[in-house]
């Protein structure tokens, strides 16, 4: 029997089971949760009253951005259904609901009524339950996939000047991007827990070790969320600011597609560009088995040039990127997700030019290069057990570089200047480091969650965390130089071979806790929630360095030992446990607008500082306890007519036991508590659709962050001075405009505008110590910038064309800045920056088959 055969059925059985037809309310008030159709029309029957018929065939796989607020029953079916291929027609006091759009245009029609949002609503899984933006009673972003083909985002910092709130350091992709949401950083971060947790799916993807999230290219996403403010309850350590969610494209079980793209631009101040991709999705068993495969090559042109050995563009990168994505449904109660993608990149130098030299001028006496690879597998299953959904979340994450770095800068120009230079002439010898390290992270999370449309809602889980990160660099000093016997005599040593120190270290990270939140609706409108998480912490070092131009640490030959001695290795241990909690109230002003408060305080786990013989420590700095916050928020979300939504809020975080990181005397850092600070701030996000014409598209975003010392904290800085590398405002705007030409053709063109305030790179400029006051050379400013992006696009068929030209203006925006002490007559301090990308103008050509 054909479709329509089955509505006309379904129809006269929905007539004869009415009998009597029941009074039916002028009004209800609904909340039917985002998620999957058949559990949301059960729900939607439930609380009008009213039979759902429906033929579980048409609704198989389809997903509903549900329905919130006091509608009449057909007005609320209508937004329930919008966007998909179904239809409701009614009967008596049944509905019927057919997959046949000809036997009634009225879901069509409703759509054409739905503000702009609720036509095509970005589903997202934040909470770790489905929900619209719009329904997420905290502060959310997305960018769908839409989105992201229009901003023609390949990597998070493309999009990151489009995100209220988010304040960043992008050293360029050797170095990567590090986010920071709401201000929540104090100067210097390496080796520390970052604040910004970034997950791929389910999959945290900070490296092991370093702590910085892996800036992996954007390949085949659904969509990115950002979670702002504190989510230590659902996400654990690292989320103390926020949490930055990368969303894959999950494998079609029905259609066949596949799609294919190139680009070619050009780099001022660089050459040439490639970035080709590849998608393929395959369905293997029609409804049950189907696998996705997508695979990139980008290879992006340098800007830098080495001033010593006369080379141009040494700061290239090349990556290539593939992924497999595989999903199973054996029946109507279970999925099976497992993915597997993997990143290799080649890194020419890092991305910073140093002052001194001029804008894009290096010196280095031998070439360095990165060489890294990437792989994150998981495997994810989703179980309905009748009263929740059940979800169990595997995965592995391993990264491995080799690298090589001309440190003459640190090792001779700053380290054996000061050590040395009041007893001989500084020898003008070269150091070079070069080395592996590999981390890899195993994770295990599993959690039940309640289905929606009851008084009540829970969720429970409990997650397991497992790191392993090990390193190995050796420096060298290529032999002979000049001035080597007067050092040798001054360090009672012969340096028969290149060896100067070498570094070794193996750490282990566990993480183990137990979380849930449990809600409560005392009426429709009004929602309450109150989260925990109980965590424990251990965490485990091993670090051997070896000063092998040391008295003893060569042999009669005079060639270096490797073997460390009892008093070279360090063993670090910490423990720690304790708890976060998060209350929330909401409530539903209308259909499309709520208010809400969140109380939230969230947590980043402590550890230690290596300390061997030639790396000593000042008292008191062996360990470094965890920090803390509590913040409080109050925002709103809210439609405004059919055009217009807003979103904003305002949040005040106290910060306790601050982490920083301070510079020792000698080359390694000191991490510990600096005492406490205060963020005050605000953001706000206006959505326009189709104003002042149809098609059009604006979106503006403005952030404005307080971030300041509590207090006079010696080494570090007085009371009221800024939290670093954080403006106080910035915002952006982007405007979207595309039109039918034809029946089969369109064009469209996006221009997107950003300001970036200045900010500074330290506390302030002079430094509070016991003995008085000191300058603070470390302290130096990062001017504000624009920025600003044009493409224009034309589509044809399946075959579309986009002129862009990124950074239009050729802003040279201070993206990083760092201060750089020289005590050596062979190079002056300088400081070592990190610009925008000079105007990048290209084409690119998509086709879908």
């Amino acid at each position: 029997m054909n479709h329509a055969g089955v509505s006309l059925v379904l129809y006269a059985a929905a007539i004869g089971m009415s009998g009597a037809t029941p009074a039916i309310a002028a009004t209800i008030s609904f909340h039917v949760p985002a998620g999957d159709m058949a559990r949301a029309l059960n729900v939607f029957s439930q609380q009008s009253g009213m039979n759902i018929v429906y033929a579980t065939n048409d609704v198989r796989g389809k997903r509903t951005a549900g329905v919130r607020g006091v509608l009449p029953p057909g007005a609320a079916l209508d937004r329930l259904l919008a966007g998909s291929d179904l239809a409701a027609r009614q009967g008596g006091g049944s509905f019927v609901v057919m997959r046949d759009p000809a036997v009634t245009p009225r879901n069509k029609e409703a759509s054409a009524s739905l503000p702009a949002w609720e036509e095509t609503p970005i589903v997202v899984t934040a909470t770790r339950r489905e929900n619209t933006i719009e329904s997420v009673p905290f502060n959310i972003q997305a960018f769908s996939r839409s989105d992201l083909e229009t901003t023609a985002a390949k990597s998070a910092s493309d999009i990151a000047r489009l995100i209220p709130g988010l304040t960043f350091t992008d050293e360029g992709r050797r170095d990567g991007f590090r986010p920071f949401l709401r201000g929540l950083r104090s100067g210097e971060d390496v080796g520390l827990v970052a604040t910004t947790a970034v997950y791929l799916d389910d999959v945290p993807i900070d490296r092991p070790g370093t702590f910085r999230p892996l800036d992996m290219r954007l390949l085949d996403l659904e969509r990115i969320e950002i979670l702002r403010g504190p989510q230590g309850t659902h996400y654990g350590a690292g989320a103390m600011g926020g949490v930055i969610r990368y969303i894959s494209v999950k494998p079609d079980l029905v259609a066949a597609s596949a799609e294919a793209s190139a680009a070619l631009s050009f780099t001022m101040h660089g050459g040439s560009n490639q970035d080709t991709s590849a998608i393929a999705n395959l369905p293997i068993v029609s409804n049950k088995l189907a696998l996705r495969l997508s695979a990139a090559f980008q290879n992006t042109s340098g800007v830098l040039d080495n001033v010593i050995l006369d080379s141009a563009n040494v700061d290239d990168a090349r990556t290539m990127t593939a992924r497999l994505a595989l999903r199973w449904v054996p029946d109507d109660l279970m999925i099976v997700d497992a993915s597997y993608q993997n990143e290799d990149s080649t890194f020419g130098e890092r991305n910073w030019f140093e002052s001194t030299l001029g804008t894009f001028k290096v010196g280095y006496n031998v070439p360095g290069y990165q060489d890294e690879n990437t792989s994150v597998a998981a495997i994810t299953v989703q179980r309905d057990v009748g009263i929740a959904d059940l979800t169990s979340t595997i995965s592995y994450l391993k990264v491995s570089r080799a690298q090589r770095q001309d440190i003459t800068h640190s090792e001779r120009d700053n380290y054996y200047a000061r050590v040395i230079g009041a007893h001989i002439a500084l020898p003008p010898f070269i150091a070079v480091s070069e080395g592996k390290d590999t981390a890899r992270a195993w994770t295990q999370e599993i959690r039940l969650v309640s289905k929606g449309g009851g008084a009540f809602d829970w969720s429970v889980g409990a997650y397991l965390y497992h790191s392993r990160f090990k390193s190995d660099y050796q420096i060298s000093v290529p032999i002979p130089f000049e001035g080597q016997s007067d050092l040798e005599e001054l360090l009672g040593v012969s340096l028969n071979d290149d060896r100067e120190s070498h570094m070794a270290s193996e750490e282990t990270l566990r993480q183990f806790a137990v979380f849930g939140e449990i809600g409560y609706r005392p009426i429709p409108e009004w929602h309450l929630s109150l989260g925990a998480r109980h965590f424990d912490f251990r965490r485990r070092s091993d670090a051997a360095v070896i000063n092998q131009w040391a008295a003893g640490r060569r042999d009669d030959d005079g060639l270096a030992l490797d073997v460390p001695l009892p008093e070279e290795i360090s063993h670090g241990r910490y423990n720690e446990d304790g708890a976060a909690f998060r209350f929330n109230t909401s409530y539903t002003l209308d259909t499309d607008s709520l208010i809400y408060v969140t109380i939230a305080d969230s947590f980043r786990p402590g550890g230690f500082n290596a300390e061997t013989t030639s790396s000593p420590l000042p008292a008191g700095y062996r360990q470094y306890l965890s920090d803390s916050i509590v913040s409080y928020e109050f925002g709103a979300k809210l439609g405004i007519g059919r055009h217009v939504y807003l979103t904003a809020s305002v949040y005040h975080i106290d910060w306790s036991d601050m982490q920083t990181q301070i510079q020792s005397p000698t080359l390694f850092g000191l991490r510990g508590n600096a005492g406490s600070a205060t963020v005050r701030g605000g953001e706000l996000q206006l959505q326009i659709d189709d104003i002042p014409a149809k098609g059009t598209s604006v979106q503006f975003g403005l952030s404005h962050i307080d971030g300041r010392l509590d207090e006079r904290i010696d080494g570090i800085g007085f009371k009221d001075e800024k939290l670093p590398f954080v403006p106080r405002f910035s915002g952006s705007l982007l405007v979207d405009h595309t039109t039918d030409i034809s029946d089969k053709a369109r064009i469209g063109a996006t221009f997107s505008v950003s300001y970036t305030g200045a900010s500074y790179s330290d506390f302030g400029p002079v430094r509070p110590m016991p003995e008085g006051p000191e300058d603070n050379p470390r302290y130096r400013k990062l001017d504000a910038y624009w920025q600003a992006n044009l493409s224009t696009r034309l589509s044809i068929g399946a075959t579309s064309w986009r002129l862009f030209v990124n950074n239009l203006l050729d802003t040279k925006g201070q993206t990083f800045k760092q201060f750089q002490a020289s005590f050596s007559p062979y190079r002056s301090s300088f400081e070592r920056t990190t610009l925008l990308r000079p105007r990048t103008v290209g084409v690119e050509v998509r086709h879908a088959f």
